[in-house]
C-alpha cells in the first residue's frame, strides 16, 4: 500500500512545473527572422525577373499569374488570340525558372535545360 501511494504520487506533475515548461517552449510555427529574411530576398528576384520580361510576356504574366485574369479577358483586353496569351505565359514562366536555376549555380547531376527543343540539341 506504501509503495502504491508512492508510484502515484510521482505520477503527479506539481502546476509550476508544466507553466516553466511553456514558458521555455522553444518551438514555434512562426518563420525564423532567416527565414523571412531569405524568402523576401526570393520574392525580390522573383520580382525583378519578372519586371526583365519582354514587354507583352511580361503584360500577360503580371494579367494571368498574378492577377489571375481568365486567358480569354486578357486575348480581348489586348487584342491578340487565346493562344498567344497561353504561349506568352509559358514563354514567361520557363524564362523566369531558366533564370532561377541558372542563379542557383551547378549542381552535381543536373542536366542543363536549354530554350532549343530537344531534336534540335546536339548530343555531345
Amino acid at each position: 500500500m506504501l509503495l502504491a501511494a508512492q508510484i502515484r504520487r510521482s505520477r503527479i506533475v506539481r502546476i509550476e512545473t508544466v507553466a516553466e515548461i511553456d514558458v521555455l517552449s522553444v518551438y514555434s510555427e512562426e518563420p525564423s527572422p532567416e527565414r523571412i529574411t531569405a524568402a523576401r530576398r526570393e520574392l525580390a528576384k522573383v520580382q525583378r525577373l519578372i519586371e526583365n520580361l519582354p514587354d507583352r510576356c511580361r503584360r500577360i504574366f503580371e494579367l494571368r499569374k498574378i492577377h489571375g485574369v481568365p486567358q480569354r479577358e486578357i486575348a480581348r483586353m489586348l487584342g491578340v488570340t487565346e493562344a498567344t496569351v497561353e504561349n506568352e505565359g509559358v514563354k514567361g514562366m520557363r524564362l523566369i525558372m531558366k533564370a532561377l536555376r541558372e542563379d542557383e549555380g551547378p549542381a552535381v547531376g543536373r542536366r542543363k535545360v536549354s530554350d532549343e527543343p530537344a531534336r534540335n540539341r546536339r548530343r555531345d
